[in-house]
């Protein structure tokens, strides 16, 4: 048999279907419990009888979401970042992939999809470079296996240089005319 969880509210509705169907309380008590209508409290009871526990589970429970990003696809999307695009901003960026790669992608999401990679804008600020340096080095000390180490530390080195290059003259020389 197989175990089923059942979310919070999910887990409130099948204890007051249960008492309902023992007999311990009113489908009116029932409705006021759960919030609902009589019809619903009914529905609920046929499932309850069909489908026992397994039934007050969510449909979409497990399925992601239609417009979310395959691993594949966000895996593509960094790749591209790092060899075609790395010294555009986030925005920019976004503009580039829909012109010439033919993917769409907001840059709220482009920036949660490279920030994972712990990939930063050349246009990041002071506080957001701080604030991924910090969460590196706690990954470093949490890190279980060298191999882990080894690769968080070429992300915090990577990041370092990116913090060094943003700063020098040369470089703020450049970006202005």
């Amino acid at each position: 048999m197989k175990k089923v969880t059942l979310s919070m509210k999910a887990q409130e509705q099948y204890e007051i279907i249960i008492r309902l169907a023992e007999g311990h309380i009113t489908k009116k008590y029932a409705e006021i419990k759960i919030g609902c209508s009589r019809r619903h409290i009914n529905r609920l009871l046929i499932k309850y009888n069909v489908l026992r526990k397994a039934g007050f589970i969510h449909g979409n429970t497990g399925r992601l979401p239609v417009h979310a990003f395959s691993d594949q696809k966000k895996k593509e999307i960094v790749t591209i970042y790092n060899n075609k695009y790395w010294d555009a901003n986030f925005t920019h960026c976004c503009g580039l992939l829909e012109k010439y790669d033919s993917i769409k992608v907001s840059p709220s999401t482009l920036r949660k999809i490279l920030h994972e990679e712990f990939i930063l804008s050349p246009r990041a600020t002071r506080r957001t470079k701080k604030q991924m340096n910090k969460i590196l080095r706690d990954m470093h000390k949490a890190a279980k296996t060298q191999k882990e180490r080894e690769q968080i530390e070429a992300s915090i080195i990577l990041l370092e240089e990116i913090f060094l290059i943003s700063t020098s003259p040369s470089f703020i020389e450049s970006d202005f005319p």
